[in-house]
């Protein structure tokens, strides 16, 4: 079997690939390995986590995704990027910035970021770009009844209140990856349990633990942009055995 490079950017990615994602693909491919892009530099001047953010943008982060092809140019490369936030330097970003459906916006942006990478590599590079039209944190949506029993722990009048909450926000969307307005689910995470906080794990912030007690089956039902992505690289990996 080939090697899967996914190439991500922090180690909340890295933990859901290593405890949810591999769980899927461990039968196509292996070794399964996370990439996290390295530390850029943001306009101030200043080093930020990632290439996607704040720090250098969008070019900046198609070259080391390149570099990464380039390194392991015999295994399948992919990404691992969620869409908020996206930099502006893209160059479909005001072709995409009245596009309010966030996975039709996923895809605009995949596909530019394939025309950029074969653009200067050989044809033949297996490269799957991947955007997720939310946050990670959108999979805590999937199924409010264990997400709140993990987020709050045993106390079950806490968690049937805060599930009755991520119920009432998950009601409102299309699925969870449509959970993607100017308050995605990271906020609305912070607004209705209390001490939770971003880019922390337990009941301070995401935990990958979320996502896998839930389960990938589960979560790729729900996310359907998720679910299509599993199985272009599933597809990939039986068209080359």
């Amino acid at each position: 079997m080939r090697k899967l490079i996914i190439i991500c950017e922090g180690k909340t990615e890295v933990s859901l690939i290593n405890n949810l994602i591999a769980e899927r693909l461990h039968s196509h491919y292996y070794p399964i390995i996370p990439v996290t892009l390295p530390v850029g530099i943001n306009p101030a001047g200043g080093l930020n986590k990632g290439g996607f953010r704040s720090s250098s943008g969008y070019r900046y982060a198609l070259g080391k995704v390149i570099d990464v092809i380039q390194i392991h140019s015999g295994a399948v490369v992919t990404t691992f990027f969620d869409l908020y936030n996206f930099p502006s330097d893209i160059a479909c970003f005001s072709d995409a910035e009245g596009v309010t459906d966030p996975v039709r916006k996923a895809v605009m942006y995949e596909e530019q970021l394939w025309r950029d990478v074969s653009a200067v590599l050989r044809s033949g590079v297996t490269f799957v770009p991947y955007l997720q039209p939310c946050e990670t944190e959108g999979f805590v949506f999937v199924n409010p009844h264990i997400a709140s029993r993990i987020l709050v722990g045993r106390n079950e009048n806490e968690a049937e209140a805060l599930e009755a909450k991520l119920r009432e926000v998950r009601e409102r969307f299309e699925s969870p990856e449509h959970i993607n307005t100017q308050m995605g689910p990271s906020k609305h995470l912070e607004e209705i349990l209390p001490g939770y906080r971003k880019n922390k794990v337990g009941r301070g912030g995401f935990s990958w633990r979320v996502a896998k007690e839930v389960g990938i089956e589960a979560i790729s039902l729900e996310c359907h942009h998720l679910r299509e992505w599993l199985n272009d690289l599933e597809r990939l990996s039986a068209l080359e055995q």
